[in-house]
């Protein structure tokens, strides 16, 4: 570990270093002296996740270095990888779910088991349990429960039952008109 500067732990629970960036002291957990690492290039190295204005940053409690957790009561131990949760609460309940994108709070909440779905926005698919939705807007597809392969675009874009699926929602029961340019081709 030669390109770690030297650190100690004292009874007062913090860790000091000496370097030639100069003196530093961090609180550590009080358990384990390991709680940081400042390598000779200047990074800090935490083994597990941190708190910053009490916000959670990290992989989230989980076993996968692969996942990517800011926010507060993201993630709930998975095992699935390649999540990323960015917001209170997106993403809470993931397990072995994977390959998930959740950014806002509340986004894909009660998603376990689900794959390759990207919510956006507070709420987005935030009670959708199926695979490869997605809901970009403030609650868009928020009434999703079962359904995959949905797409839904807009603020409270909903879908047209709970467990639909293969279905393509753009804007909510409001939008009296909607305009797409150039070329539309729809096939049976």
């Amino acid at each position: 570990r030669d390109n770690y500067i030297k650190k100690y732990a004292d009874p007062d629970n913090t860790i000091e270093f000496s370097s030639a960036f100069g003196g530093y002291k961090f609180l550590t957990d009080g358990t384990n002296n390991e709680a940081l690492t400042l390598t000779k290039q200047g990074q800090a190295v935490f083994p597990q996740d941190m708190t910053v204005n009490n916000i959670t940053v990290g992989n989230g409690s989980s076993s996968s270095v692969s996942n990517t957790a800011l926010g507060n009561d993201t993630f709930n131990n998975p095992t699935g990888f390649s999540n990323t949760a960015i917001g209170m609460s997106a993403l809470k309940s993931v397990t072995t779910g994977e390959q998930n994108t959740a950014v806002g709070r509340r986004a894909l909440e009660v998603n376990t088991e689900g794959v390759d779905s990207v919510g956006i926005g507070y709420s987005a698919l935030g009670n959708a349990t199926g695979n490869q939705n997605v809901g970009i807007g403030r609650s868009s597809g928020s009434e999703l429960t079962t359904g995959s392969n949905n797409t839904l675009i807009g603020f409270n874009a909903q879908p047209s039952a709970p467990d639909v699926s293969n279905e393509v929602t753009i804007g909510n029961d409001d939008v009296t008109y909607t305009r797409l340019k150039g070329n539309v081709v729809c096939k049976d």
